[in-house]
């Protein structure tokens, strides 16, 4: 459950951006290794967030992202502007894992 106190930390530490939504997306096996060695396999594990504050606060939500002792990849982001100064950033984030369990939402 490491993963769900991190995100709910980021948000905490980040005034004026507000979680609308979370979801977790399904895991991927990804092989790892050359065709006949013995592989490990690897899960990709991706969430959905919906986020709403203003472009400052927005930019040191993924600012604090980026910074995080956690290795999280990012996949697609889309942000809107609903109604000034709001924005709407819906994004993709994944973390790889030899764990097929992960989180669950």
């Amino acid at each position: 459950q490491e993963m769900p106190a991190l995100l709910e930390s980021l948000v905490r530490r980040s005034p004026g951006v507000t979680l609308a939504s979370l979801r977790s997306l399904k895991s991927e096996s990804l092989a790892a290794g050359a065709q006949g060695e013995a592989t490990a396999t690897l899960f990709r594990h991706g969430i959905e967030l919906e986020l709403q504050g203003s472009w400052t606060d927005l930019r040191g939500y993924l600012a604090a992202i980026e910074k995080s002792p956690r290795r999280l990849l990012w996949g697609q982001v889309d942000l809107q502007a609903q109604s000034y100064p709001r924005l709407v950033l819906r994004l993709r984030m994944h973390t790889l894992s030899l764990d097929s369990a992960w989180l669950q939402l």
